[in-house]
């Protein structure tokens, strides 16, 4: 189980085919993985817009970060290499 105290962060990539390739290169290498979604938009609390998004392109506003299990890092980085 991947939690905050046993992850590392091996891909960040914007767009969801790049993520889809990373997760991809992992699960063809049998390596758990977890993915967090970064809004660069941003909300308040209250889940309100708190700066404008005018003019941005949807597919940018979602960040992907991929994480694997510390004991797991190199081999994941080398999974993503041979893709």
């Amino acid at each position: 189980m991947i939690t905050v105290f046993n992850r590392r962060e091996v891909a960040a990539v914007f767009g969801t085919q790049e993520q889809a390739a990373i997760r991809s290169a992992l699960v063809a290498e049998g390596i758990p993985y977890k993915v967090k979604c970064v809004s660069q938009t941003g909300t308040n609390v209250f889940g309100r817009l708190t700066c404008g998004s005018y003019g941005q392109v949807d597919e940018q506003d979602l960040e992907y970060v991929v994480y694997v299990q510390k004991k797991d890092y190199e081999w994941a980085k080398g999974a993503l290499r041979k893709r």
